[in-house]
């Protein structure tokens, strides 16, 4: 009894003292939100480099466009299990960020004339 005793006061004790600093491994990272306009034919910026939990927010101006997820291979064909905005005219449509893997995106009304953008690509 008496070491259960000095192990709960042992925890009291750690629980109640301020932790000022945690090692870099343990500190929590704080997710970004990376903003992409969508318009005009164009995604600004092109390329987005993320962590993984981070969001990527596609902010549609006044042309119809879609945010929609493709490959690098055919940038112009829509991924059968990707991501799809669809037709936004002034809307906002967000991703969440689940691995480091690069992710590609295209505007089905501007692909034809270059509308694509990258995360993470590779370099």
């Amino acid at each position: 009894m008496h070491q259960a005793m000095q192990r709960v006061l042992a925890l009291m004790l750690l629980a109640a003292s301020p932790i000022t600093a945690l090692p870099p491994d343990l500190q929590a990272r704080q997710t970004l939100t990376h903003v992409v306009r969508v318009d005009a034919g164009s995604f600004q910026p092109e390329s987005v480099v993320a962590s993984v939990g981070d969001t990527i927010q596609f902010q549609f101006g006044s042309t119809a466009d879609t945010a929609t997820q493709s490959s690098f291979t055919d940038p112009c064909t829509a991924l059968a299990d990707g991501f799809d905005s669809g037709v936004q005219n002034g809307g906002v449509f967000s991703i969440r960020v689940e691995n480091t893997n690069p992710i590609f995106v295209m505007s089905k009304n501007g692909c034809d004339k270059g509308q694509v953008m990258a995360v993470n690509a590779p370099t």
